[in-house]
């Protein structure tokens, strides 16, 4: 008998919106066509589409105009684990590799360093 659900990395609360908010996961979209990651709103989602929301197996589009893939939705508990396919199947190219952190902007550039105050030439006089 095969498995409901045989992506066995998928944590179960990643399947409807209401439980991962309930869990506190994070869930993101990705689009295989650009390779961009997008943030998802999983309260809008719930107040648009209600709390069981199946987020299994989903491809919307993706938000880059041009771009006119259908991506499919990625999630992981905690910043710092993996990134899962929220995918009845995993892809064939799904590589295990990037986490949320990743995908955060790093810490700012430190200012630059003062600039030294200009020293003054003077002119020697030439001694006649």
């Amino acid at each position: 008998m095969a498995r409901k659900f045989p992506n066995r990395l998928l944590p179960g609360w990643a399947h409807y919106a209401g439980t991962a908010i309930d869990e506190g996961g994070i869930v993101l979209l990705y689009c295989p066509r650009c390779g961009h990651i997008f943030r998802v709103s999983l309260e809008l989602m719930v107040h648009v589409r209600g709390r069981q929301f199946l987020l299994l197996n989903k491809r919307p589009l993706c938000r880059i105009a041009k771009c006119g893939g259908r991506g499919f939705y990625v999630a992981a508990p905690r910043p710092e684990n993996r990134l899962v396919p929220v995918l009845q199947d995993l892809p064939d190219d799904w590589i295990m590799g990037p986490r949320p952190l990743d995908f955060e902007p790093g810490p700012p550039d430190p200012p630059p360093a003062p600039e030294p105050p200009p020293r003054w030439i003077t002119a020697r006089r030439s001694a006649k």
